[in-house]
């Protein structure tokens, strides 16, 4: 039976407790209005763990070697910060000059390389980096950001596709959406948002932790007088 990578790295994802349950506010994606999600994913909790954030990139290069990537392009900050360990991740695999780049906002909703970049995407073959696609909104303006600037969009790769959004809403070549990890982790716009609906309590990642470890430790004393 062949190891389900995918299945590993989700429980992964709990371990370090990058995965959390609950009602959350969510950072808006570019160009999207304000959203409330069911779960939250934290990827500070991942990119601070070397070896599980290595491993992650480690996939994504793998799926992407034989694309011969030149340029590696994630948005800022998250995106940015995972896209440098997947561009070391295909270095390890022999592609030759690779460029890594950020793609920064300037305006809401819209990317750009800088000016002192752009040309070194011009005519090569770039993937774009994003750490958790929630919309799609922010991964969508960095492809305009490289498709403007002459570059040609071979994939896409993530930490974590939290809605499993399909790589067809995205304007990319077929199947060329990778995610280490996909979820099912609905979310609304805040205005719509069915949990507030339901009069479920907005959480805070760290309100969550102190409510999660304090649970673990009731259990335990609970365990340990009977």
């Amino acid at each position: 039976m062949d190891f389900n990578y995918e299945k590993f790295y989700h429980s992964e994802l709990y371990r370090v407790g990058a995965i959390l349950p609950g009602h959350y506010r969510l950072k808006a994606e570019s160009g999207a209005s304000k959203r409330h999600g069911e779960g939250y994913i934290d990827k500070y909790e991942v990119l601070k763990n070397a070896r599980l954030t290595m491993e992650l990139a480690d996939l994504i290069a793998a799926r992407f070697k034989q694309e011969h990537v030149e340029v590696v392009v994630g948005p800022e900050t998250g995106g940015m910060l995972f896209a440098r360990h997947v561009g070391a991740a295909l270095l390890g695999r022999s592609s030759n000059g690779l460029r890594i780049l950020f793609a920064e906002e300037r305006k809401r909703g819209m990317f750009r390389l800088r000016d002192v970049d752009a040309h070194e995407v011009y005519g090569k073959r770039v993937l774009v980096v994003e750490d958790v696609i929630t919309t799609g909104y922010t991964v969508i303006a960095t492809i305009e950001a490289v498709n403007a600037c002459g570059g040609e969009v071979v994939g896409v790769g993530a930490m974590c596709n939290r809605e499993s959004i399909s790589y067809e809403k995205l304007p990319i070549p077929d199947h060329s959406l990778y995610a280490a990890v996909n979820m099912q982790m609905r979310s609304w716009p805040a205005h719509r948002c069915a949990l507030c609906g339901e009069k479920f309590p907005i959480d805070t990642p760290a309100r969550k932790r102190a409510e999660m470890r304090d649970r673990v430790i009731t259990t335990s004393l609970g365990s340990s007088v009977r």
